[in-house]
């Protein structure tokens, strides 16, 4: 495992329950996704249990996440940031450490405790300097507008796609782009994984008791702004989604 990957498994350690104890992911408190037990740790060295794959699904991330997963994971995300918020922590660090041991502290005040020793920019591409992943916008528009291209053959669509034309030009120069990348970096607020996507997890076949996907890969994980989660996992995985149509009410 990356390096920082193997010092959030040590913090997991004391507040993700054993994988083989049954109905351990019901409670409202309980992380929301299953991790990989730890069976052997060195100085900078980590070793995980193999987890046979007779009753998992493999995804490739360029396959997208399947419809029928992708409300459950979705919630499942939000489950994570909001038991993992550290902002505004009520439980002081002194009432954490007098108090209680490190399996029954909350686990945004094991989080926010340590949080120096994760990721300090959590995300793919979130080291880049924002002037360098603002450019992106441009590079990776056509690509985009070819997919969108087949809902927008009407007059009044291709003006609107011309209009997006003009959208992505001005993001890919405007400051104010810049400013909102600022914004969201500095927000500090909950656990954050860095490449949420299908790519990164093993999920339970159907004919499985116990949906709780495992969730892997936490090289890139840190306290950050949850929308950094919520908007890589949105276009990494739903391009195959069909967005919900709802009527204009």
């Amino acid at each position: 495992c990356h390096r920082l990957g193997e010092i959030f498994y040590r913090l997991a350690s004391h507040f993700c329950p054993k994988l083989n104890e049954q109905d351990s992911y019901t409670n409202a408190n309980e992380f929301p996704f299953r991790l990989v037990n730890a069976i052997a740790q060195g100085p900078s060295w980590i070793l995980l249990e193999y987890i046979t794959p007779d009753g998992v699904d493999i995804i490739d991330v360029h396959e997208g996440c399947p419809p029928e997963r992708f409300e459950d994971l979705l919630l499942r995300l939000a489950k994570m940031h909001a038991i993992c918020w550290v902002l505004n922590d009520a439980t002081s660090d002194e009432t954490a450490s007098s108090s209680s041991t490190p399996e029954s502290t909350p686990i945004s005040s094991i989080l926010k405790d340590n949080a120096h020793k994760l990721s300090s920019t959590p995300g793919v591409g979130h080291s880049l300097p924002h002037s360098m992943r603002q450019q992106q916008f441009q590079s990776g528009w056509p690509g985009v507008r070819e997919r969108l291209l087949p809902y927008f053959q009407s007059d009044d669509g291709m003006k609107s796609l011309h209009r997006l034309d003009e959208i992505v030009s001005w993001t890919a120069q405007s400051p104010r782009i810049e400013g909102l990348a600022m914004s969201v970096a500095e927000r500090k607020q909950t656990l954050v994984h860095g490449d949420y996507h299908v790519g990164n997890m093993l999920l339970p076949k159907a004919c499985e008791q116990d949906q709780t996907p495992w969730l892997v890969d936490w090289s890139m994980a840190g306290i950050g702004n949850s929308c950094v989660d919520l908007v890589f996992f949105l276009v990494v995985g739903a391009d195959a989604i069909q967005i919900y149509e709802t009527a204009p009410s």
